[in-house]
């Protein structure tokens, strides 16, 4: 059971689980210490259903915190499902130590309304450290931008300085883009791009993505041109929640940059 434990694939975690009903209590705890040490996060279930149903102290700690400790891998699920997981195992936290725990792992949670579940353990003092440490964490999240072209300046279009841009440095074309990572998941159903300070450099054609999953952005939310001589760019949608915006360039011009001085996301 140890070895399996350690080498954690999922096609061995069968046998772990039958241990794990075994009426040997020196193989059960055998069983459940490999759950807990799972490098995947496979037995998530599992080990809830062990933190809710076990008679023993002992293993029912060890699985909580085993619990608590697989929600950190990476795993793609939405943040709201992690935020919603956590709060199952915190309602399960019988010691100082399981609560702090949770509250640690909540520090990264990338849902918006993890900080009205730290709020109250900030007000209360034997969780106040662990509860704004996480929270200080959260409040230095920043969006961060990337782009298909000049990749070190995409910052300029989000440092809320009309006077700086990013830009791609060569002409329009298709294929062309600029994306933000918002640090969380957040509803998106307005995107302006402000290129008034480079008027002839607005995008010609546009495609807008919104996605949890920078490798899979699904189909546009919008599609559009800009306008001749209207240098400020609204583009408006149905909304959506994701964490990962991209614009995609999809005309082209010859002789003007595709410029963005700022870009604003509501």
């Amino acid at each position: 059971l140890r070895v399996l434990g350690r080498i954690g694939d999922d096609s061995g975690l069968g046998a772990v689980l039958q241990a794990v009903r075994s009426d040997n209590p020196e193989v059960k705890e055998a069983a459940v210490r490999a759950l807990v040490d799972w490098p995947t996060p496979t037995p998530l279930n599992d080990l809830l259903s062990l933190a809710i149903e076990s008679t023993d102290d002992t293993q029912r700690g060890m699985a909580l915190r085993g619990y608590l400790r697989m929600l950190t891998i990476p795993s793609g699920r939405p943040s709201a499902e992690t935020l919603a997981l956590y709060e199952e195992g915190m309602k399960l936290a019988r010691t100082p130590e399981e609560t702090k725990l949770a509250l640690a792992g909540l520090s990264e949670v990338r849902d918006p309304r993890v900080f009205d579940v730290l709020k109250p353990f900030a007000d209360n003092p034997e969780y106040a450290a662990e509860a704004k440490a996480a929270l200080d964490r959260l409040t230095r999240i920043a969006a961060v931008a990337t782009a298909s072209e000049n990749p070190d300046a995409a910052s300029a279009a989000l440092d809320g300085d009309p006077e700086t841009r990013w830009a791609t440095g060569i002409d329009q074309r298709p294929g062309q883009w600029f994306q933000i990572d918002l640090g969380w998941e957040k509803p998106v159903a307005r995107l302006t791009l402000d290129s008034a300070a480079s008027p002839g450099d607005y995008l010609r054609g546009y495609q807008v993505f919104v996605s949890n999953d920078p490798n899979d952005w699904g189909e546009p939310v919008a599609t559009g041109a800009g306008v001749e001589g209207q240098p400020v760019t609204v583009i408006e949608f149905p909304t959506k929640t994701g964490r990962f915006i991209r614009i995609v360039q999809t005309g082209e011009c010859s002789g003007l940059w595709w410029s963005i001085h700022e870009l604003t996301i509501q």
